[in-house]
């Protein structure tokens, strides 16, 4: 089992756990999952959310590395991944921030700085 796969393991063990009957962040977790074991290899856009969550994002540059069209990139991104482009990110997002309040102890501006939700700070 690679790096991958063991973080992805670990994750839905985690969401798993009874600690609350909300499984928001494990329902989050089933698209990717589930690309990943159909195709072993998220799309350039996909990938490219996961490396740089933590900066502005534009459709545009999404929709530039599938070699797709704005419009026709978020109609294939809808039927590839079962959301939007923006909520994907923006769960993507939520999901390190959850990560980072449970490890650390930085405070939530930090943590808001380091997933994205901040590019530029006050």
């Amino acid at each position: 089992m690679n790096d991958k796969w063991k973080m992805i393991r670990s994750l839905v063990l985690s969401e798993m756990k009874p600690v609350s009957s909300d499984q928001t962040s494990l329902k989050a977790l089933i698209p990717y999952i589930f690309h990943h074991l159909q195709f072993g290899k998220l799309p350039r856009s996909v990938q490219y959310i996961h490396d740089h969550y933590d900066e502005s994002i534009s459709l545009e540059r999404l929709a530039n590395l599938e070699h797709y069209h704005v419009s026709y990139y978020s109609n294939w991104f809808f039927k590839k991944m079962g959301k939007t482009p923006s909520l994907y990110i923006q769960e993507i997002r939520f999901e390190k921030a959850k990560e980072l309040l449970r490890h650390t102890d930085l405070s939530i501006l930090k943590i808001s700085m380091n997933v994205g939700w901040i590019i530029n700070p006050p």
